[in-house]
């Protein structure tokens, strides 16, 4: 299968994992543990990942340790609590178009460490996904900016993690199967929450948040979503580069302001989206913007 198929399916699945995500704490924010819920979501990643990799569809499932996967497995986390904090903050259509500065650090990753050429045309693309991303996280009413200084933080702290993940599997992605590479971080990872977990005495709220709105089980459909969309996305990284798989994956905020769209206006389900007339405009334009520059980052 081509490249670009593994990246279509990656962000269908994507899109869905969000949408579920948000719906599910949209309904009880406060009775959801924070550490507590964002365990759950690591926990049933894990539990999924490995039931994938028992039927070998992947390749083999097994265990690799290496620095880089242990540093995966400690700061993996903050991107789980940034993951957290946009879902209870931030409309999914938002914070889904504004991660797309994504390709210009791959740019330079790949230009400094990887020694890849690109030409003028693709760098203008990049240009094109970072303003897609600004104006995905501007008001369309007050002309102003929607995210804080906060907001700007955490989305830092799940840039980070991501990129290096995705730098890390490209290292290895000769030696490890995508499965093995999911299950190898998040072993470790579920071993570092519990110790935390344990900690912190949360253990005492894991029973009440997991029976909140049936949190655990509803997490587990999420969750479903992100294991396919996570080893499709590692398919297509291992056949393509990182700025162009990153590129087309500009697409996905159509996916999900068309998935939200469908939602909000033909069901009762509360998405909690702003789709007045500006902000609808807006998100049109940012997509299509985000859509420009992946087209033109495609281009050889």
């Amino acid at each position: 299968m081509t490249w670009y198929l593994w990246i279509l399916f990656s962000m269908i699945a994507g899109s869905l994992e969000t949408i579920v995500d948000k719906v599910i704490i949209t309904k009880e924010p406060e009775k959801i543990d924070i550490l507590v819920g964002t365990f759950y979501r690591n926990f049933a990643f894990f539990i999924l990942t490995i039931i994938i990799g028992l039927f070998g569809i992947f390749g083999k499932l097994s265990f690799v340790f290496n620095i880089h996967l242990l540093i995966l497995a400690i700061i993996c986390p903050l991107n789980s609590l940034a993951y957290d904090y946009f879902l209870r903050n931030v409309e999914v259509s938002r914070f889904n178009g504004i991660f797309y500065a994504f390709p210009i650090i791959f740019l330079f990753i790949e230009k400094i460490f990887l020694h890849k050429t690109f030409s003028v045309i693709q760098i203008i693309g990049t240009l094109l996904l970072v303003i897609g991303a600004i104006l995905f996280s501007m008001e369309a009413n007050k002309r102003k900016f929607l995210l804080s200084w906060k907001a700007l933080f955490w989305m830092l702290i799940r840039m980070i993690p991501i990129v290096y993940l995705f730098v890390t599997y490209k290292l290895y992605s000769t030696s490890i199967n995508d499965v093995s590479f999911y299950f190898s971080i998040w072993a470790m990872l579920i071993i570092f929450y519990i110790f935390i977990i344990l900690i912190t005495k949360k253990y005492k709220k894991l029973k009440e948040t997991a029976k909140s709105n049936n949190f655990l089980a509803k997490t587990f459909i999420a969750k479903g979503f992100d294991v396919f969309s996570s080893i499709f996305y590692l398919e297509a990284l291992g056949i393509a580069s990182l700025t162009a798989v990153s590129a087309i994956d500009s697409f996905s905020p159509l996916i999900t302001l068309v998935l939200l769209i469908c939602l909000s206006f033909f069901t009762k389900i509360n998405i909690s989206e702003d789709f007045s007339k500006k902000t609808l405009v807006l998100k049109i334009v940012a997509t299509m913007t985000l859509i420009a520059g992946g087209f033109c980052m495609f281009l050889p």
